[in-house]
């Protein structure tokens, strides 16, 4: 599955206007669309090859919706919500990796 991030939204734009000008491009598993309290309005579209994604930002970017030229790009970093992904108020915790290397800490006094 692939992702793609849409920007620079009409603040009235609906989940069927998106899937209108993009199912095109193969097929769409999930759109996930943003109406912040201040224009532009956003969108992620997940597709379920990722050929079809990067058709989709090849076909799409710079197109005139209703006035506003949309930005197609691919979506950056992990979908929040996702197994194995915490969230934390400064944004996401990933998982720890092991690792060959240790942290040795001493001179510490016995009371902590």
């Amino acid at each position: 599955m692939a992702r793609i991030y849409v920007g620079n939204l009409p603040m009235n734009l609906r989940t069927k206007d998106l899937e209108d000008i993009f199912y095109k491009y193969g097929r769409i598993k999930d759109i996930d669309v943003k109406t912040p309290m201040r224009p532009p309005a956003y969108a992620f579209i997940s597709f379920e090859d990722y050929r079809d994604a990067k058709d989709a930002v090849y076909g799409r970017d710079g197109y005139i919706l209703d006035g506003n030229k949309i930005r197609v790009e691919a979506a950056r970093g992990p979908r929040y919500g996702q197994p194995g992904i915490q969230m934390h108020s400064r944004g996401p915790i990933r998982p720890l990796r092991q690792t060959e290397y240790k942290v040795i800490v001493t001179g510490l006094p016995n009371t902590t």
